[in-house]
C-alpha cells in the first residue's frame, strides 16, 4: 500500500474540502473572468485598446496575471485561516494534506481564469459570459465524470487504464482532482490497479508532466483568446 494511504487517509471532512474545491474555485474563476473581458468587449474597450501601442499577447496576460493574483490572495486567504485552524484543532490532520488541496485550488484558478478569458472573447455579450460559464462549469465538474464512468466499462479490460487516463485529460478539472488524490497518498480510494499511478505521479517526472500540462491547459485559452483580440473582434 502506498505511503500515507491508511484508512484514515481520506476523511470525509477532506472528500468535503475537495469537493467545495472542486465546485467553487472552477464556478469564481470561469465567471468573472469571462465577465471581465465580455464588459470590456461590448463598452468598447478593447476596441479603445486597438488604438494604442500594446500588442493583443499583453492585454490578454495583463488580465490573466490580474485574476488570477485575485483569486490566489483569496484562496489562501480564505483556505489558508480554515486549513490553520483544522492544523490546531483537529487531531491526525498534517500540512501533507493541506498542501496538495491548496495546489488543487491553485491550479484550478488559474486553468479556469485562462478559460474564462477565452469564454469572454468568444461571446457578444454578458448574459453569453454567465451562460457558457456555467455550462462549462457544469459538464466538467458533474456531467463528464458520470458519463464517463458509464461509458468506462464497456471498454476492454485491458485498455480500461489508457482510456481513463486520455480521457481526464480532455477535462483539466477531473484531471487535477484525480492528481491531488494522487499526490495525498490516498489512491488506494480507486483500488489496486491504480498503485502504480500513485508511484508515478509522486514521481520527479510525473510532477513535472503533471506541471507541464497544467501550463498547456493555461496557455491554449489564452492563444485563442489573444488571437481573437488581435483578428479585431474584440
Amino acid at each position: 500500500m502506498p505511503a500515507g494511504g491508511d484508512a484514515s487517509g481520506f476523511t470525509r471532512q477532506a472528500a468535503s474540502q475537495m469537493n467545495l474545491m472542486l465546485q467553487l474555485a472552477p464556478l469564481m474563476s470561469l465567471t468573472i473572468a469571462s465577465l471581465s473581458l465580455a464588459s470590456e468587449r461590448n463598452d468598447g474597450m478593447t476596441g479603445l485598446l486597438r488604438t494604442y501601442p500594446l500588442p493583443p499577447a499583453c492585454y490578454i496576460l495583463g488580465k490573466f496575471f490580474g485574476l488570477f493574483g485575485a483569486f490566489l490572495l483569496t484562496l489562501l486567504v480564505g483556505f489558508g485561516i480554515a486549513q490553520l485552524l483544522g492544523l490546531f484543532l483537529l487531531p491526525g490532520a498534517t500540512i501533507s494534506h493541506t498542501l496538495p488541496l491548496l495546489a488543487m485550488g491553485i491550479a484550478l484558478c488559474g486553468i479556469c481564469s485562462a478559460i474564462g478569458l477565452w469564454i469572454g472573447g468568444r461571446v457578444q455579450s454578458r448574459l453569453g459570459a454567465v451562460a457558457a460559464s456555467l455550462l462549462i462549469w457544469f459538464v466538467s465538474v458533474y456531467v463528464y465524470s458520470m458519463v464517463l464512468l458509464a461509458v468506462l466499462p464497456f471498454a476492454p479490460t485491458s485498455a480500461q487504464q489508457s482510456v481513463l487516463a486520455g480521457a481526464l485529460v480532455l477535462n483539466p478539472v477531473e484531471a487535477v482532482r484525480i492528481a491531488s488524490v494522487f499526490w495525498r497518498g490516498d489512491g488506494y480510494i480507486y483500488g489496486p490497479a491504480f498503485y502504480y499511478w500513485e508511484q508515478w505521479f509522486n514521481s520527479a517526472a510525473g510532477i513535472a508532466t503533471a506541471t507541464t500540462i497544467i501550463l498547456l491547459y493555461i496557455a491554449t485559452p489564452l492563444h485563442f483568446a489573444t488571437a481573437r483580440i488581435r483578428r479585431g473582434r474584440g
